[in-house]
């Protein structure tokens, strides 16, 4: 990727951050510019060392490579902004959580998606947020979900996928919908569900901390994720998210009747070997 001078990040919170800083690592001729609303953001990148310079919106689209790692809210105005740029065949990406969304709205933005263009999602990340939580070695070790779609032209699938793999993350391929559809119950649900529990919970007492042991913070974690980016991830994936709830609700209405059973414990014992031997099943690897 020796012709890759600079890539442009729009966006330069934890994700952003991380892939500039692990661009750099990996490729130290590349000289990273940041793109961002907030100021402050961009002060945090630049003094982790994650962007060389910050530049305007009209100025990423002279990059060699574009990646938008900003909130998908944002994508449409983004889009407008640099849609030219986007349709002359720039080498560009994008980082969100949901795949679906994103093609729709680059056709609605563009008249088409174009073949430069590669969905990504890396796997990584943190329940911290802005770049003074990024690291280079983020991605070392995951999974990139990479998806294809018609129009990708093989060079820019084969360049990415080279792009991510010098981070030190394994690609895998699959589609938008499979992209979505499992990432509603790999990160998306699970994250509502620790949402849920605080706000069950309801409000902090010396005897409900006494009682919060290594399990519970462990689960928790995920309810210290940024609410507005939490919120912005599922709705941009609500109709596949829905279904996962709907499904996880029927779980837990057979574990609700199992607890009522008489005699006691039988099918409660049947759902959780059930259970138990479908997560052996996964292997103890989280990559």
């Amino acid at each position: 990727m020796k012709h890759l001078r600079n890539m442009a990040v729009v966006g330069t919170g934890l994700i952003g951050a991380s892939v500039g800083l692990a661009a750099k690592k990996a490729f130290p001729q590349m000289r990273i510019w940041g793109v961002d609303k907030s100021a402050r953001a961009l002060e945090e990148a630049h003094s982790v060392g994650a962007i060389d310079e910050v530049v305007a919106m009209e100025e990423a689209a002279h990059a060699d490579l574009l990646c938008l790692a900003m909130p998908m809210r944002y994508l449409p105005e983004v889009l407008k902004q640099l849609g030219p740029a986007l349709r002359e065949g720039l080498l560009w990406m994008d980082v969100g959580s949901s795949k679906q969304n994103v093609l729709q709205q680059v056709e609605a933005a563009l008249g088409r998606v174009p073949s430069h263009f590669v969905p990504c999602h890396p796997l990584a990340g943190s329940e911290k947020a802005g770049a003074l939580a990024a690291r280079a070695e983020l991605f070392v070790g995951s999974k990139l979900l990479l998806v294809p779609h018609e129009a990708m032209a093989r060079g820019a699938r084969e360049e990415i996928g080279f792009f991510w793999k010098a981070l030190g993350a394994k690609v895998v391929e699959m589609t938008a919908k499979e992209h979505d559809d499992i990432l509603a119950f790999t990160s998306h649900l699970p994250h509502l569900l620790a949402f849920a529990l605080a706000n069950a919970l309801g409000e902090d007492s010396p005897s409900l901390h006494a009682g919060m042991g290594p399990g519970f913070f462990s689960f928790m974690r995920l309810a210290k994720s940024e609410p507005s980016l939490w919120e912005d991830i599922c709705m941009a994936n609500r109709e596949a998210l829905l279904v996962a709830m709907q499904r996880y609700q029927a779980e837990l209405s057979c574990l609700q009747a199992a607890l009522e059973e008489e005699p006691k414990g039988q099918a409660l014992l049947r759902l959780l070997e059930q259970a138990y031997g479908r997560r052996r099943a996964w292997g103890e690897s989280s990559n």
